[in-house]
């Protein structure tokens, strides 16, 4: 399925869930370091493309699962984020991918280590481990855990090692959905 943001196509949808908890009464959220694809040895949550008939909110669930070993319920994941991040490849054609970002506060299980995902991790919010996260989490996902929605957008330079320019943020009331 593909989307159009002005002129670019949205050529990927893809999911990003956090586990979110309290510990001592601050916030904390379980990280996992990516084993393979982009991203490579960095923190992140748990997420992946969304099939083209599989519904947004079952394809979160469904990849928390499979990266986590976790149970969760689709009407548990709380949306926090849309990220629009354009990928620029070797030739230097850009293509996007459209993420949609969630906080999960209730579930089942412990999350394990999986082919995908190793070391899950719990960090307090205010020692997020940001300088081995994509270039990008530093600016908009302290301002999604805060409580705030919001559509950002990020481009990158090839395998999303740096950043091309500034990173936008826009504050809204709802996420849009598919």
């Amino acid at each position: 399925m593909e989307h159009k943001i002005g002129e670019e196509k949205i050529l990927k949808r893809a999911t990003l869930v956090f586990l979110r908890s309290i510990e001592c009464g601050l916030p904390q959220t379980l990280l996992a370091r990516k084993t393979r694809n982009i991203g490579m040895d960095m923190w992140n949550g748990y997420g992946g493309g969304i099939g083209d008939d599989e519904p947004l909110y079952n394809a979160a669930v469904r990849e928390l699962f499979e990266e986590a070993s976790v149970l969760a319920q689709p009407e548990d994941l709380q949306p926090i984020a849309v990220i629009d991040i354009a990928n620029q490849m070797q030739g230097g054609a850009f293509f996007t991918v459209r993420v949609y970002v969630f906080e999960l506060w209730d579930w089942q299980g412990v999350a394990r280590e999986s082919e995908e995902m190793a070391e899950p991790t719990w960090f307090l919010d205010n020692a997020l481990p940001f300088q081995q996260m994509m270039p990008a989490d530093r600016v908009w996902l302290p301002v999604a855990l805060s409580g705030k929605k919001l559509l950002a957008r990020a481009s990158y330079t090839p395998h999303q090692r740096a950043l091309i320019g500034e990173v936008t943020m826009e504050f809204i009331d709802k996420l849009p959905e598919v």
